[in-house]
């Protein structure tokens, strides 16, 4: 029994041992992975506004009056002015959160485009909030120029003008709120109150 219990602390440790050293050496590659494609999604969403610097080098910071960090953006400079920001936000979809990145221009505060940054939905369903001909309806969307519910885009079985995704429902209302989340933040700044 001994030899046994010896026989499987041996083995437990070297396992550790060997997914330790994999997470160390794949640890860097992944974060590298990850910055680059959320620079290409944050290009993406800005693709409209033609900015002459590259934003994922421009972050804002949005912070309370006690100094903490509540939201984090990307800027879009376009001869020396903030044309655009990029703002990142999460709504619970029916697999757990989507993070969506929502671009937003400065002129007129309204979507330039979204692009989910990551979601667990389930395939085939909810999922299909990353296909870009559903995302595309976003585009052009404001508080000003959408069907508002209590002050929010809405799916349309909400009463709103955004259309679901048949039999999943819950991951495009996760996608409206973390939306509307952005615009709301964007419109605080402007009008010193969200609506």
């Amino acid at each position: 029994m001994l030899k046994l219990v010896f026989s499987l602390t041996i083995v437990t440790v070297i396992c550790g041992s060997l997914l330790a050293i994999v997470y160390s050496v794949t640890k860097e590659p992944i974060q590298k992975a990850e910055i680059i494609q959320k620079g290409l999604k944050i290009e993406s969403v800005f693709e409209s506004l033609e900015p002459d610097n590259n934003p994922i080098n421009a972050p804002y910071y949005f912070v309370t009056e006690n100094g903490d960090t509540i939201q984090k953006g990307y800027l879009a400079l376009k001869n020396g002015d903030t044309v655009g920001i990029a703002l990142e936000d999460t709504g619970i979809g029916y697999g757990g959160k989507i993070t969506v990145l929502t671009g937003i221009d400065l002129k007129d505060n309204s979507i330039t485009s979204i692009e989910i940054l990551s979601q667990s939905e389930t395939p085939g369903l909810g999922a299909k909030v990353i296909d870009s001909t559903w995302r595309e309806q976003f585009s052009g969307k404001s508080l000003d120029n959408s069907i508002l519910v209590n002050g929010a885009l809405s799916v349309k079985k909400d009463g709103g003008d955004i259309d679901a995704i048949s039999g999943a429902t819950i991951s495009p209302r996760a996608v409206c709120f973390a939306v509307n989340q952005s615009l709301h933040l964007v419109d605080s700044l402007n009008t010193g109150e969200s609506r």
